[in-house]
């Protein structure tokens, strides 16, 4: 187990003591002298093992050509002259919002250094796919294209002109909140190096995850967003043995989904898969036992089945996929970038000497066309015969 699966082990168990005290101290006749030292000692520890994350951090923190430190948005709030002013008393609530997006060439590094990178983190690689377009409004609208007839032809001198036709549903992407909270003794709060840490390895991490899994399979119903695996914002493959040679694989299907989209134009650059299915690709072997995708030794990153890069999430459910033409087929609309705020007036903190520290952003996905992603389950379906 690494050295940060242990501290983060540490932390979860931590967390589960401070809530259980907090139930025990609201019973009636708790003996409240004995509950408040045992969540003392609990706050000194919460603050080692939070400086244990800090020295994880620090040995894999990057910096840029010119020798600068990247800052985290944690580092960059306990450093704010607003945290400099909430823990002087001067006010009551502290905030820090993240830069507002930018455009970054296909295929480079993210601008901002998310901070600790360990074996329990999932790379969030979902929302780098798509583009990025900030916006003050709470509701996107936009016309999705049903059809295109296209009657463009040759005309006689004085002949009547043919007439082409498109056809077009008027959509809407409301911009919705994703956001959770977590609360902290004030022992931590008072290290402020160590809550740097804290907040990127927690709070951050678990925004950037729901986000991801909103912008796969958000049902786009309350509060979700609408996401490409939603009935309605893709196109079903349809091969079948009755379309597909009797030898065809998983692979050849990825490939046919390709193809249909370049012949609607679009140009297909990656391919959604679950993690276990992109190792059964992977896994695939020919007739004399070689891999079709190269040695073993090869990265993961390398492979690229039929030029789409692959992006692996473990929240495409096992047996689907999804081939996209993720330019053209959908955005997401930055409402309000990742904000830190952090309160002491929060329902009885004061009483239990303990800070909220709350992590949201705000954001719309518009998928604008159905024929940009091709895809459903992992598999060639049931021919006519049976």
């Amino acid at each position: 187990m690494s050295e940060f699966s242990q501290v983060l082990e540490a932390v979860q168990a931590l967390e589960k003591k401070l809530s259980s005290l907090e139930d025990a101290r609201s019973k009636e006749g708790a003996n409240l002298s004995d509950i408040e030292k045992k969540m003392s000692e609990l706050g000194d520890e919460q603050v080692k093992l939070a400086r244990q994350l800090l020295a994880v951090e620090q040995k894999s923190t990057a910096k840029l050509a010119d020798g600068q430190k990247h800052m985290t948005l944690g580092q960059r709030f306990v450093e704010s002259d607003a945290f400099k002013s909430f823990k002087e008393g001067k006010i009551t609530k502290a905030t820090l919002a993240a830069a507002s997006p930018v455009t970054t060439p296909a295929g480079s590094v993210p601008v901002d250094y998310q901070g600790i990178k360990g074996e329990p983190e999932l790379p969030n690689v979902v929302a780098y796919a798509f583009a990025r377009v900030p916006t003050t409004s709470n509701a996107i609208s936009y016309l999705k294209e049903n059809a295109f007839t296209n009657s463009a032809a040759e005309t006689a001198e004085g002949g009547d002109k043919p007439g082409s036709k498109m056809e077009f549903t008027e959509a809407d992407a409301p911009v919705r909140t994703i956001a959770h909270f977590i609360r902290v003794t004030k022992q931590l709060a008072d290290d402020a190096p160590a809550l740097a840490a804290y907040i990127n390895s927690r709070m951050m991490y678990g925004l950037n995850r729901r986000i991801e899994k909103q912008l796969l399979n958000g049902d786009g119903t309350g509060s979700n967003l609408s996401g490409i695996f939603k009935t309605g914002n893709f196109t079903a493959h349809g091969f079948t043995e009755d379309n597909m040679q009797a030898t065809d694989t998983i692979l050849d299907l990825i490939r046919r989904c390709a193809a249909t989209m370049r012949k609607s134009g679009y140009t297909p650059n990656v391919v959604f898969l679950n993690p276990m299915d992109f190792d059964t690709l992977r896994g695939m072997k020919d007739t004399n036992g070689n891999y079709l995708m190269g040695s073993p030794l090869q990265a993961g990153t390398d492979i690229r089945p039929w030029g789409l890069r692959v992006i692996e999430s473990p929240e495409v459910a096992e047996g689907k996929f999804m081939v996209a033409d993720t330019v053209m087929g959908a955005t997401i609309y930055d409402r309000q970038a990742p904000v830190i705020e952090m309160f002491e007036q929060d329902a009885n903190n004061v009483t239990k000497n303990l800070y909220t520290i709350r992590c949201e952003c705000r954001m719309a996905f518009a998928v604008e066309t159905a024929n940009a992603f091709i895809g459903g389950d992992l598999e060639i379906g049931a021919g006519s015969a049976g």
